[in-house]
């Protein structure tokens, strides 16, 4: 089985005989990454949502239970409004954790030539829904707004060869 994965395509383009791959080895790291995949895609939904994300607590807990709460109120609360947008908010997670990970292994697969799964980390996630959003530092969408800047730096470093200067 190893002979003929060399000599596939798939070898060859993974490049299999200069890095002394194995067919079954493989496979089996495919299988691990998936199950990680698989354990983020259910993890960091719950963790974000813990944040309240898009849903408005001011709007849909009502006047006194706010008042009371403040965000906090979208954890307690059991109306059908509240719990919709939860519901909603953790769907829109999933898929676009679902979607990052595709497009990010894809990419890493295809131009790094690594056969790598790449997910989102649940610790910088656990850090931005208890820390900075839970603490109230930042709203949600200020922390999202931070680290899409964060992003973008970080590519425009690593564009210019700043990063690999530093590290």
């Amino acid at each position: 089985m190893n002979a003929w994965a060399d000599g596939s395509w798939v070898g060859r383009f993974f490049t299999f005989r200069d890095r002394q791959a194995r067919l079954g080895k493989e496979l089996q790291a495919g299988v691990i990454s998936f199950l990680m995949i698989v354990y983020t895609l259910t993890v960091n939904p719950t963790i974000l949502s813990s944040t309240g994300g898009t849903c408005n607590a001011k709007e849909l807990c009502g006047a006194d239970l706010y008042e009371a709460l403040g965000d906090n109120c979208l954890e307690v609360s059991t109306a059908d409004e509240v719990l919709d947008c939860l519901v909603n908010f953790k769907r829109s997670v999933t898929t676009a954790t679902a979607i990052a990970s595709l497009i990010s292994s894809f990419l890493m697969g295809f131009f790094g030539n690594l056969p790598m799964g790449l997910a989102p980390g649940i610790g910088i996630n656990v850090y931005f829904a208890y820390q900075v959003v839970g603490q109230d530092i930042l709203t949600y969408e200020q922390a999202l707004v931070a680290i899409f800047l964060e992003g973008w730096i970080f590519i425009i470093l690593s564009l210019t060869g700043v990063r690999g200067a530093v590290m």
